[in-house]
């Protein structure tokens, strides 16, 4: 099993802790099954991307995952285009407005990202039975429209 440490930093869209008062508060086992000694890093909360900015060197760690929000993965890395190759991925959950988070998590990726952490990431969320869609970068400057494997209607 691939094992993991939360560093929180503010409140985490894809896996929130606060609710109304008349729920009570649980965690997703994602969150429960962390270990303060975990081998990889997952950064949650608006400000996750300046907790893995201010983390220093994370190089030996099987996979580092960073919660985005609408910004790109490389915003947070500073790959261009991911060339570099790294253990670093993004994660978001998805959510239909300002609905519950579902069971579905965007795993992102850039194109030189190591399969290895990939897999290890993919494990880590599926252990606490989420499903994982492994997704590729778009960062500026757009790639073209195939290379994101999108198409435009018509």
């Amino acid at each position: 099993m691939t094992t993991y440490r939360i560093i929180q930093s503010g409140e985490s869209p894809s896996f929130p802790t606060s609710r109304p008062a008349v729920e009570p508060l649980t965690y997703h086992s994602f969150v429960e099954q962390a270990s303060g000694s975990g081998l990889s890093c997952v950064f949650m909360g608006k400000d996750a991307g300046a907790a893995f900015a201010a983390a220093g060197k994370l190089d030996a760690c099987p996979f580092v995952a960073i919660e985005l929000g609408l910004e790109c993965l490389g915003v947070h890395t500073g790959e261009t285009r991911g060339s570099e190759g790294s253990n670093v991925v993004g994660f978001a959950r998805f959510r239909l407005g300002k609905g519950e988070p579902t069971a579905l998590v965007e795993l992102v990726r850039q194109p030189h990202t190591s399969e290895e952490s990939i897999a290890a990431a993919k494990r880590a969320f599926e252990a606490a039975d989420l499903k994982v869609a492994v997704c590729g970068d778009c960062q500026p400057p757009y790639p073209s429209i195939s290379e994101c494997g999108t198409s435009s209607p018509g």
